[in-house]
């Protein structure tokens, strides 16, 4: 087996050729030898999303009839197979397998790591697995005991080329995995919460903290933590020149917390002062894409006190700055995000978004815009609004009918469709293109659809191995 090591010390990225397993499915004496893939073999470019299918079943959960989920992550019972799927352009399914079917002569079946979610930044994929491992094979050619964890798989997107870590991403606070990852505009600087297998694929609770993964390096892919405290950070979040800004608990005996900006550059860390609550990176290629926007507050993103810091870099530091906005109803806004034309809060009550931030600077008196046609937005009393690239896609209720409503801050564009379909889970590109699951209502027909990017029109066609009444997640890469 060939491995490219790092250093034990920094944790570690590596190529891998060997054989593997899954511990966590027990794959047992029926399962042969296999090799993480050295290419993914498929050309990312001409991949619209991935979808990852579990075998569990969906049964009658439903976007539109549960308010508790806005991303199609279903619950499922039991501990499903998975499967990963890739969806291109062109608009065929296709089956993808990250690991090699198996040595000549190998009996049995080969265990696929199983993607639970999917991460893409402008020049990578990362695949999160659960506990996936690769079993190191002994010199007489037979696999060894030991676990070669594998549970983030990277894709580089110039040429398909397959890396894997022995670290599993955490669901960091009740969050999502795609919500614990952030990266910087260039996508080869990630950071994540994450834990760190060890020999049998089991994630000591001390490992598990926040690391900075990198992916461009001369000598390969590498990751390290970001501070020695082991604990959980409060928040994190990433600018496009990938600086990080960082709340932490100092011990975990001490409830003391640091926040810090930590520069791309690997200068001294530059300590933020006062109460912080959640934080939203400026626009990438706009003045303010190196800037963080603070929310501030004893309970940010819930009962606002209107106050919003500004961290900005200026000329390779930082400066802080705290300005008041004058909003009525302060507790009724509820989040925090960006949009392509500044960063916004939602009034939960009124429907309505607020852009408190416009061209870098904060706007003294927001006002609020409320959506158009609007009863109800699926999800959004529990979940964090997360848009992908500057677009928020959702799905509404008006009157007796649902739609697909897009909206990047300054226009809202309503797809309505058919109230026979049952969507199931649904993904959307930075563009606005539109993927779903959906069962018809009368036939209980499994159909897939989409929306073009700009367009209005649904399609659909029949669902295929991608199955409504299994849980898929979908996850738009261009």
């Amino acid at each position: 087996m060939q491995l490219r090591r790092i250093s034990l010390l920094t944790l570690l990225l590596v190529a891998l050729v060997g054989c593997g397993k899954s511990p966590a499915n027990n794959p047992g004496p029926g399962h042969s030898r296999g090799v993480l893939r050295d290419n993914i073999g498929l050309d990312l470019a001409q991949v619209s999303a991935f979808a990852s299918v579990s075998g569990a079943s969906s049964a009658t959960q439903s976007l539109r009839g549960r308010l508790s989920t806005m991303d199609g992550e279903l619950d499922g019972g039991g501990a499903p197979e998975h499967q990963l799927f890739a969806l291109t352009v062109t608009g065929e399914v296709l089956e993808v397998k990250l690991v090699e079917e198996g040595t000549p002569g190998a009996q049995g079946t080969i265990t696929q790591p199983p993607v639970v979610a999917v991460f893409p930044t402008a020049t990578w994929v990362l695949f999160s697995a659960l506990n996936f491992c690769l079993d190191p094979p002994r010199n007489d050619g037979n696999a060894g005991a030991m676990c070669l964890g594998c549970s983030i798989i990277a894709a580089r997107r110039a040429d398909g080329a397959l890396y894997c870590a022995p670290m599993i991403s955490s669901n960091w606070s009740g969050r999502q995995v795609q919500e614990t990852i952030r990266s910087n505009a260039a996508g080869d600087v990630l950071y994540t919460v994450a834990g760190i297998q060890g020999e049998q694929g089991m994630v000591p609770e001390d490992s598990i903290r926040l690391y900075k993964i990198t992916l461009g390096g001369a000598d390969g892919p590498s990751a390290a933590p970001v501070y020695d405290a082991p604990t959980l950070p409060n928040v994190f979040e990433v600018n496009a020149a990938g600086d990080l800004y960082v709340s932490y608990p100092t011990s975990v005996m001490d409830p003391t917390v640091r926040t810090e900006v930590i520069p791309a550059d690997g200068s001294a860390a530059y300590t933020v002062q006062g109460n912080n609550g959640k934080v939203v990176p400026g626009t990438v290629g706009a003045a303010d894409e190196n800037t963080f926007y603070v929310m501030m507050g004893a309970d940010p993103g819930v009962n606002w006190e209107k106050d919003i810091k500004l961290v900005t870099k200026e000329g390779g530091s930082f400066v802080e700055t705290v300005q008041t906005l004058t909003l009525a109803d302060a507790d009724s806004y509820v989040d925090f995000f960006r949009l392509a034309d500044g960063v916004y809060t939602y009034h939960r009550t009124n429907k309505a978004l607020v852009r408190l931030v416009a061209d870098g600077a904060l706007v003294a008196t927001p006002t609020p815009v409320p959506l158009v046609g609007v009863d109800r937005v699926i999800g959004i009393d529990c979940c964090p609004i997360n848009p992908v690239g500057g677009m928020w896609v959702f799905i509404a209720a008006e009157g007796a009918g649902y739609k697909f409503v897009r909206h990047n801050g300054t226009a809202q564009q309503d797809i309505p469709f058919d109230t026979n379909l049952d969507i199931r889970s649904f993904t959307a590109s930075p563009d606005g293109a539109i993927d779903f699951l959906a069962v018809r209502l009368d036939t209980q027909e499994k159909v897939r659809g989409s929306v073009a990017a700009g367009a209005t029109e649904v399609t659909t066609t029949t669902a295929g191995v991608l199955d409504p009444g299994q849980v898929v997640t979908f996850t738009r890469i261009n």
